[in-house]
């Protein structure tokens, strides 16, 4: 059986893409573990994730859910299905919970606490952030049926680690810093995520992010929830995001698929590139969100379709592009320097040749060295010859320069 053996080369106009940057949270959806958490009280084990006061006596930095929890044994921390909600993450398959305020005079449904009992939630940061540069940090709440009270002043603040020398018993408020982002609308919506965002200056000392709120009690706006128990408020947190804010827009440089699979878009192989607030659009329509998407190849092969990034960072948006060729099933060799496609080979009679920029002229040479063909002074991207059977050599000159030959076999 003759293999088919079919060289394609490509000419890939990318579009400039920028300098690559990331999110600097680490494992910012949650999904990263070393163990399925099975009681409360584990963020910890959500990698890199941990409590502002680390004690083992009562702040534990709050609660890791995941759906790898044993639905059946462990089901106090499975997403979504538990004692405390009922919502997915947003994201992904984790998330984490921390309770934000505490009512310590009412006595019901259980003795107060000594304190008014809040969680922190902190992770170490990829490296710290750049003096005088602007950031966006991001991340996305949602309120549980197990709250009696919704409020504001949620927030997230950087620092280089100093708040966990803060001497206060553990579990307690955490008020003498002011986070750089939170909230000044009380959310208290259990069924959609609320994104809370903001932009700050850095002053280049930040390698922490910490979640909570950092109020005191008399300066929150409280609402009675309606549900829940009536001593404190539980709020969930998902996709945590600290970006520069001129983040560029990345689509990935231009690339093949073959026919019947599938390939990756975006920023491949960018593995901090999570939590980004990007949405894909192919011909007008939203296909898909994330940073990096995979996407189909066309049902016409030598077709190359456009997908579209756009890119939200604090209120603005930018966008990328990036062309997608669909080539033959059994593709052999692509080059990526030139803007020329061959098919079939082997062939029976007819080829076709396709180019991204316009073609100049082909020549056909059979093995003696004589020209069968030419087409000098071409119009368009694309022409078909008529071959009759043999082995050929096919030179394409493009118009803008680039010159390829290619063995071809006609059977």
């Amino acid at each position: 059986m003759r293999t088919l053996l079919i060289c394609i080369i490509l000419l890939v106009c990318a579009l400039p893409s920028g300098r690559a940057q990331t999110n600097y949270v680490r494992n910012p959806s949650f999904e990263r573990y070393d163990t399925c958490p099975y009681q409360l009280d584990q963020l910890i084990f959500a990698n890199y994730w941990r409590g502002v006061i680390d004690s083992n006596t009562i702040n534990t930095g709050g609660e890791f859910y995941h759906n790898c929890a044993n639905i059946n044994l462990d089901h106090i921390c499975h997403v979504p299905y538990n004692t405390n909600f009922y919502q997915n993450a947003r994201t992904g398959g984790g998330l984490a919970a921390c309770v934000l305020y505490y009512d310590k005079t009412v006595p019901y449904p259980a003795p107060p606490l000594p304190v008014n009992y809040r969680d922190y939630s902190q992770v170490h940061l990829h490296k710290s952030l750049t003096p005088s540069k602007v950031y966006c940090v991001t991340f996305y709440i949602n309120l549980t049926e197990a709250s009696g009270y919704a409020h504001n002043k949620i927030g997230a603040y950087l620092d280089d680690g100093s708040i966990n020398t803060i001497p206060l018993p553990a579990g307690s408020e955490v008020t003498s810093v002011t986070p750089q982002v939170y909230t000044n609308s009380v959310v208290d919506d259990t069924m959609n995520w609320t994104k809370i965002e903001g932009t700050f200056t850095a002053t280049g000392n930040e390698i922490y992010i910490s979640l909570g709120n950092f109020a005191k009690n008399s300066d929150l706006i409280i609402h009675a929830s309606g549900f829940g128990l009536p001593q404190y408020s539980y709020y969930l947190f998902d996709d945590v995001s600290v970006v520069e804010s001129d983040l560029p827009a990345v689509a990935g440089s231009d690339t093949w698929v073959e026919a019947g699979k599938t390939v990756k878009v975006g920023r491949v192989g960018d593995t901090t590139a999570e939590a980004l607030d990007c949405k894909w659009y192919h011909q007008g329509s939203l296909i898909d969100s994330g940073a990096i998407i995979s996407v189909p190849g066309n049902a016409t092969v030598g077709a190359t379709d456009t997908y579209i990034v756009v890119q939200t960072v604090c209120g603005l948006s930018k966008s990328d592009t990036v062309l997608v060729r669909t080539v033959p099933l059994g593709v052999q060799e692509w080059d990526m320097k030139h803007s020329i496609t061959i098919f079939p080979n082997p062939a029976h009679g007819f080829i076709h040749i396709q180019c991204i920029s316009d073609l100049q002229s082909v020549r056909v040479f059979d093995l003696s060295g004589r020209v069968v063909i030419q087409q000098p002074a071409l119009k368009g991207n694309s022409t078909s010859l008529d071959l009759p059977q043999g082995l050929y050599i096919v030179e394409i000159q493009t118009a803008d320069g680039a010159t390829e030959r290619q063995r071809v076999l006609v059977d």
